[in-house]
């Protein structure tokens, strides 16, 4: 699951793009769209991961969601820019990237680059696991 809302939108399409391309099914969830969180809900179980990113202003749902994941046995990866934002407490892996601006978006280039690394290694992963180490992702590997 990956979950956002504004201009982090960005990250999580780009994210859930290479992950399909990877082969890992992702399910995209905008914390503005309520109908969207009650669909997304049932799915956070002790069998999956929520990858949530959460930026000033720190929208008070997409933490509201990944507490609520941490509660279901959910492991709760997040993007934020620092240890002190309120999703670092729900949880188990975060990712910190400072920005200089009260709303991220004018530093939006290091989300991605760490965006990019991470799913470069869930597909260099990926490939070990399914035995090809010598199998490329055509979306990871540009072609």
């Amino acid at each position: 699951m990956l979950c956002d809302r504004g201009v982090s939108t960005c990250v999580c399409e780009y994210m859930s793009t290479l992950l399909s391309g990877a082969g890992c099914g992702n399910v995209f969830m905008n914390t503005e769209l309520y109908d969207r969180i009650h669909a997304v809900l049932p799915l956070l179980t002790s069998k999956s991961v929520l990858f949530a990113v959460c930026f000033p202003d720190y929208y008070r749902m997409t933490v509201t969601v990944a507490e609520h994941a941490r509660s279901n046995g959910t492991r709760v990866i997040a993007m934020t820019d620092s240890e002190r934002s309120p999703v670092a407490q729900y949880s188990d892996l975060l990712f910190t990237v400072p920005t200089q601006t009260r709303l991220f978006m004018n530093t939006i280039g290091l989300p991605m680059t760490l965006t990019n690394l991470i799913c470069s290694a869930v597909n260099i992963l990926q490939n070990q696991r399914l035995g090809g180490a010598d199998q490329k992702s055509p979306v990871l590997d540009g072609k």
